[in-house]
């Protein structure tokens, strides 16, 4: 249960429990109509147009099959990509996810010295960097001896 499925929201890996793939059939969010005024809603359209426009997916990409009839719906290319569960929690709510490349956390393409990690490598390379601080609470803790103080840590 390694981490090995890519979330194409927040360009993470998850496990296969802890993601899943967008269906154009099923996803209330997703569902098209247009005779009848149902459009998907417009973080997903925002989130289509995004993963087009920096080349995650591209229009030629044989994700869509001519009879699953998703020639005309606009987000047509997120059918079969896969995302975290955070990540698909915040876009139901209609929230960009913090997390999330359209939020600015965009790196660009992945050096070719990172695509031939495996999994387990994978999660040793961080795209974060964690700050902790240290700090001694209040006053109250003063009248206590040295040695029974306690320290906080905040971050």
């Amino acid at each position: 249960n390694l981490p090995s499925v890519r979330c194409y929201c927040c360009d993470m890996l998850a496990t296969a429990k802890q993601s899943s793939t967008l269906d154009l059939n099923t996803a209330k969010k997703l569902m098209y109509d247009p005779e009848n005024d149902i459009h998907p809603h417009p973080i997903f359209e925002s989130f289509h147009n995004f993963l087009l426009e920096i080349g995650i997916i591209a229009e030629n990409q044989d994700t869509v099959n001519e009879e699953d009839g998703f020639q005309d719906h606009p987000t047509r290319m997120l059918h079969g990509l896969t995302i975290c569960n955070s990540c698909r929690n915040c876009l139901n709510k209609g929230e960009v996810p913090a997390h999330s490349m359209m939020n600015g956390m965009f790196t660009g393409e992945t050096p070719e010295v990172l695509k031939v990690l495996n999994p387990i490598e994978r999660m040793f390379v961080s795209k974060v960097k964690c700050f902790q601080t240290i700090i001694k609470p209040g006053p109250i803790s003063s009248k206590l001896p040295q040695s029974e103080r306690l320290s906080a840590i905040r971050g």
